[in-house]
């Protein structure tokens, strides 16, 4: 990961929430990974969201990963992304909804969990 962060672990409610910012590339895809495992709960029913509200710019290395961390988790991993932000038209066109499941806010994401103040 470059210095200045572009990964923000967050809790929210007892959900874990990773938020990338800025832009991320493949020299921050395996950190992503990381993060996101340490991030991840033994409890196989709690949500793991990760945010991209604040993503400028991503790489193929980027999906990649996100796609290979839907797998592992299965259901319970989300990816929030407003169709305001910027990096929404760029998943649209590569349908990644189909192989992510993309949320528009924190509260869809986290399913039954109620988050206060996203």
């Amino acid at each position: 990961m470059r210095p200045g962060g572009l990964f923000r672990a967050l809790n929210r409610d007892g959900v874990p929430v990773i938020r990338l910012v800025g832009e991320v590339d493949i020299a921050d895809a395996a950190d992503l990974e990381a993060a996101l495992s340490a991030a991840a709960s033994n409890d196989d029913t709690q949500p793991l969201v990760v945010d991209l509200t604040d993503l400028d710019y991503c790489d193929s290395a980027v999906i990649a990963a996100l796609i290979r961390q839907r797998k592992r988790y299965g259901e319970r991993f989300e990816i929030v992304l407003p169709k305001t932000a910027k990096m929404r038209r760029i998943f649209d066109i590569l349908s990644l909804e189909t192989a992510l499941h993309i949320s528009d806010d924190l509260r869809s994401a986290a399913g039954t969990r109620v988050l206060r103040n996203p």
